[in-house]
């Protein structure tokens, strides 16, 4: 049962819905789909007790990509043994579909003006992965899959992740100035932009919006937002950032989200906030 090996990798939100009732975000990818599709939509939850405050959430641990490549190289397993000749794909990330959009239709939370999904559970920590099939809606209720409405709900638009964004670009399409987007830049920063990031004291991405989000606090009072998954409990980075980084090996540090921009950006973070950027 698929449902069965998604809750045995610690995935418990997931729910499926047509192709057709998703919004496209790769044209050449989503013309590689067979007709009449579904996509089961699920949930990655990452959010870790303790870790260090100049990272983001996600990338104090380990790349979740790799995690995913594991639970759809199961799912796969199972398909080709149980339904032969059948279509699978699996995506996390580099999708034919938007993945907050057909998150929201399959019912596994809302958008939020930070144009984040929200979950009941895990808030906005989580990462969203797909399984596109040709299974039909009988074939996957039978496989434990729950089928989602098909409709977008909204967050109640409370206005705090906006007010609390230090750029005021929450919830816009503008990224200039985006704590997030000026972590992950390549070479030398602007004076304005390295005093953004001393501002917000991070080191790498940005979580502010996420963090002042109602459905956050009442996930982190319920102790619902907390990840079972040992992926991203037993990689947590607990220690000093600003020295266990730097001293990483290269097998190492390529299991982090910070790896794929490569060691400049993020140890330029690490001397600019540390304060040895003017001193050189």
């Amino acid at each position: 049962m698929i449902d069965n090996i998604l809750l045995g990798f610690g995935i418990d939100s997931f729910a499926f819905v047509p192709v057709s009732a998703c919004s496209v975000a790769n044209e050449r990818l989503y013309a590689s789909l067979p007709d009449g599709c579904n996509a089961i939509f699920l949930l990655i939850p990452y959010y870790t007790e303790g870790g260090a405050g100049n990272l983001s959430k996600y990338a104090a641990v380990h790349d979740y990509h790799f995690f995913a490549r594991e639970v759809f190289a199961a799912v796969e397993e199972y398909f080709k043994e149980a339904y032969p000749n059948r279509f699978f794909a699996a995506f996390a990330d580099h999708s034919p579909l938007l993945e907050c959009d057909g998150a929201a239709r399959a019912g596994l939370g809302v958008l939020g003006e930070n144009s984040l999904l929200i979950n009941d559970k895990y808030s906005s920590f989580v990462f969203i992965g797909e399984i596109i099939t040709d299974l039909s809606r009988g074939e996957l209720i039978s496989e434990g899959i729950p089928e989602g409405a098909g409709s977008i709900a909204r967050c109640k638009a409370c206005g705090l992740c906006k007010s609390a964004c230090p750029s005021r670009v929450c919830g816009t399409a503008e990224r200039e100035g985006c704590i997030s987007s000026i972590t992950q830049k390549k070479g030398d920063l602007s004076e304005s932009e390295a005093d953004a990031l001393i501002f917000a004291n991070s080191i790498w991405g940005c979580d502010i919006c996420q963090i002042v989000c109602p459905y956050t606090k009442k996930a982190i009072e319920n102790k619902t937002i907390y990840t079972k998954i040992d992926y991203f409990k037993s990689s947590l980075i607990e220690g000093d950032p600003f020295e266990i980084i730097p001293k990483m090996d290269n097998e190492a540090f390529k299991k982090y989200p910070f790896a794929w921009r490569k060691r400049g950006p993020v140890e330029r973070n690490i001397r600019i906030l540390s304060g040895k950027e003017k001193e050189s």
